[in-house]
């Protein structure tokens, strides 16, 4: 018998990427998709010609988060009412379609804990059982701050297993899906950009700015925020003391306001009582490319 021990080996962890194309010619994710092409033809009336998104970096997350920073909670501004009320609509709207076209078990989820231990685990559940667990709101939901007239927080009238969704609630649910499960995108920050990028192909330019706020914007802060920066205002990376671990870092707070047109790539202006939503012309979602963005003709 031989003395030396016997080592066994564990199993490679797939990566986001290897576990994303691990379902990538599922059958399920093949009328997914399908569905989420003919939401997108018959809901989204307009073409986008944009830039391809780059990778998510410091320069840019910590520029967005400091937009974010600043941006005042102004729930009763025309023009911020008017994209939220928008979002809400079709927040509920993918919502039901996700339910009634790809066959989606939405469920909340009440634990203490994420739902899931990994993306991959997510993608696994979505692209073989047809079902998302997702965080309620109740549970999850921004820092210390309790901020008034918050149209994320208005009750839908939708109950599953006895609990009443909010518009943040369904909202959790279809980003997730649309988002970050269609088409494989992690919860790092990268995967983060990623899904804002990929959601906003599923939203009217009305809807477009506020739904930057509730994910760029948010994310961008809770990734990139000077609470995480050092004395030279730069991000500690991993293994420095002062980094902080995604885990650790607490939630954006959850201001109902709209960022500036650069970030969200849509200008919105009002006429009288009528809000008009313009994309910007040769919008770049890169903000650290220097250029002029202008109106839209």
């Amino acid at each position: 018998m031989s003395n030396s021990l016997e080592l066994k080996q564990r199993p490679a962890k797939l990566s986001v990427r290897d576990c994303a194309k691990k379902y990538q010619d599922s059958p399920v994710r093949s009328s997914i998709n399908k569905c989420a092409e003919n939401y997108k033809k018959t809901f989204c009336d307009r073409a986008n010609n944009w830039d391809k998104l780059h990778p998510m970096n410091p320069q840019r997350g910590k520029r967005i988060a400091d937009y974010f920073e600043a941006l005042e909670h102004t729930p009763n501004d025309p023009i911020t009412q008017a994209s939220y009320q928008q979002l809400a609509i079709e927040v509920r709207q993918q919502y039901e379609f996700a339910q009634y076209c790809m066959g989606i078990h939405f469920e909340p989820w009440f634990g203490d804990t994420e739902p899931y231990d990994s993306s991959c685990a997510m993608f696994a559940d979505v692209h073989q059982n047809r079902h998302l667990y997702f965080l309620i709101t109740q549970s999850h939901f921004g820092r210390e701050t309790v901020f008034t007239q918050n149209y994320m927080l208005e009750k839908t009238g939708v109950i599953v297993d006895g609990y009443e969704l909010t518009i943040n609630d369904m909202f959790r649910a279809i980003h997730d899906l649309f988002g970050h499960g269609m088409e494989g995108y992690g919860f790092s920050a990268i995967g983060e950009e990623k899904a804002w990028y990929t959601h906003l192909t599923f939203f009217s330019p009305l809807a477009r700015p506020a739904l930057t706020t509730e994910t760029r914007g948010q994310n961008s802060w809770v990734n990139y925020g000077s609470h995480l920066r050092n004395a030279q205002g730069e991000l500690p990376e991993k293994g420095d003391p002062d980094w902080l671990p995604p885990s650790k870092r607490p939630f954006a707070d959850q201001k109902i306001g709209l960022l500036p047109p650069e970030v969200s790539g849509i200008f919105l202006q009002r006429h009288g009582e009528k809000i008009f939503a313009q994309p910007l012309k040769h919008w770049t979602p890169n903000l650290e490319i220097n250029y002029h963005p202008g109106i839209a003709e």
